[in-house]
């Protein structure tokens, strides 16, 4: 690398060895630690570096808000401020954050066939008997202990 080449790459790249391409900065530090002249070069590079990075740019504390006031709505906030004119598009997004499961079951449960957990009539069939047989419950009288002592 020459000296003209790293100037280039110092205008380009900036006084940071890390902004530097891989493919060079061996070449480039090595260079630098060299060379007197590409050291001289460095300083003017680094308090610039140095001077932009400790810029902070102000804005006016209202171009924030004008910024957002200017973007376009989308269709879903139209189509609630020609519904409900005057009503803050804010208050609707917790709204229907909070009502979106509500109508997700309802469509899943409208769309569901009534009896699509039996898919034949003897599913069907044996799930009615056992709830009939659980409904009438056990009918048989207690087995005494005494009456068990004849039995073989």
């Amino acid at each position: 690398m020459t000296e003209e080449q790293f100037e280039n790459m110092l205008d380009t790249y900036g006084a940071n060895p890390q902004h530097w391409p891989d493919e060079i900065r061996t070449e480039a530090e090595a260079l630098l630690n060299r060379s007197d002249h590409c050291r001289q070069l460095l300083a003017p590079h680094r308090a610039l570096d140095n001077l932009l990075d400790s810029y902070k740019a102000r804005t006016p504390s209202s171009l924030h808000h004008r910024i957002l006031e200017n973007l376009p709505l989308s269709l879903s906030e139209r189509i609630l401020r020609w519904l409900i004119p005057g009503v803050p598009t804010d208050l609707w997004h917790p709204i229907a954050a909070a009502c979106l499961p509500l109508v997700f079951g309802v469509i899943v449960g409208a769309s569901t066939p009534d009896n699509w957990a039996f898919e034949d009539e003897a599913a069907l069939s044996w799930e009615q008997e056992e709830i009939y047989l659980l409904a009438v419950g056990d009918l048989t009288p207690p087995i005494n202990p005494r009456d068990t002592e004849s039995l073989p």
